[in-house]
């Protein structure tokens, strides 16, 4: 899911922004109705956490769906054992993102995802 350098920003898009209120949801930001109207009320307050996100590649939480459809294909199956690396990857890169959402939450320093990256 990238943007084109001339695209609007992403907070002017409702589908985006109703987007990325899911995945504050997901990761504990929005927890509750307080927090969402204020969200919807002025969502490019959160562009931060909404570049984080884009700069870690749009991670969502892994679906369980992955695991269960795995379960049913049996453990020898190579579909099986992708749908296994798929939740597991995903799960990683979830927990990954999480923990800089809350480090920058919680100081609201910049947080630098690469040695030197200066963006």
């Amino acid at each position: 899911m990238t943007h084109p350098p001339d695209a609007l920003p992403w907070h002017t898009d409702n589908h985006q922004v109703l987007d990325f209120a899911a995945v504050l949801t997901a990761a504990g930001t929005l927890t509750t109705a307080r927090d969402a109207l204020d969200y919807l009320d002025d969502p490019h307050r959160f562009h931060p956490e909404h570049a984080l996100w884009t700069r870690c590649g749009y991670p969502r939480p892994p679906s369980p769906d992955d695991l269960a459809q795995a379960r049913q294909l049996g453990r020898t199956s190579p579909q099986a054992t992708e749908l296994r690396r798929r939740h597991h990857t995903a799960a990683a890169t979830w927990d990954a993102f999480c923990a800089l959402l809350d480090e920058f939450d919680h100081t609201g320093r910049r947080l630098l995802l690469r040695a030197g990256d200066r963006r």
